[in-house]
Order: C-alpha cells, then sequence, then structure tokens
C-alpha cells in the first residue's frame, strides 16, 4: 500500500478545525443536528453562525450528476435544521485552504469581487 496523494475528507475537516481555532473562533466537529451530523459547526456566542459540510473532492455540479443531486438535498436539509446559520460546502483542499484565506482576512463576511462587506459575523475578539 501506499500514500495516498491526495487529502481525505477528514483531513480536510482536521485542518478547517485546526486553522479555525487558531483564529480564535469556537469550532465543534460532528455535530448532530435535527437531520444527521454535520462535519463542522462555527458558533459565536453559543449560536451556530456557520455549518461547513466538507468533501474530500470537488462536486461535479452538471446537471444530471447524481452525487451532486445527493450533496445539494443533504444542503437544504442542513439549511432547514440549522437556520439561520449559513451552509457552506467545502469541497476539496484548494477550497478549504482559500477559506481559511479569507476568514483570516476578512473573518466570517459576505464576500464579492475580492472585496469583504456586508458584515454578518465579526472575526473573534474584535468586538
Amino acid at each position: 500500500m501506499t500514500i495516498p496523494r491526495n487529502p481525505s475528507e477528514f483531513e480536510i475537516q482536521a485542518y478547517l478545525y485546526a486553522e479555525l481555532q487558531r483564529l480564535g473562533y469556537v469550532v465543534r466537529g460532528e455535530v448532530v443536528g435535527a437531520s444527521g451530523r454535520v462535519d463542522l459547526v462555527v458558533f459565536d456566542g453559543g449560536v451556530p453562525v456557520r455549518v461547513l459540510e466538507v468533501k474530500a473532492r470537488l462536486v461535479n455540479q452538471q446537471h444530471g450528476n447524481t452525487k451532486a443531486k445527493r450533496v445539494a438535498e443533504q444542503l437544504a436539509r442542513y439549511r432547514d435544521d440549522w437556520c439561520p446559520a449559513t451552509v457552506l460546502l467545502v469541497d476539496g483542499a484548494e477550497k478549504a485552504e482559500r477559506l481559511i484565506e479569507r476568514v483570516s482576512r476578512c473573518g466570517f463576511r459576505n464576500h464579492g469581487n475580492g472585496k469583504c462587506h456586508s458584515i454578518d459575523v465579526p472575526m473573534p475578539n474584535t468586538q
């Protein structure tokens, strides 16, 4: 057996967990909700503000893709169960790295055109 070339879903979850904690966020893994167990939940003041669903590989969004349909249904259930928290799909290590880069720069804010705006969750220790 050889060492796998690509990071596993667990390794991506571990990376996100460690980096978000390093940035000062309260993050928990494998949190049970009404529709099942979610990968990671970021809390602010004890309230869930982000739910991160992690996949090891990019989810192909092409029309008719069965896996993409299952993932879309899963995310819809999580959005219903975890409202008002925002549910994010992090599919692949590169997206995880980009998310951490943006969160370290801007906190959990809405992003558009490369700029940070519409603050909905401040960076830790800035309140």
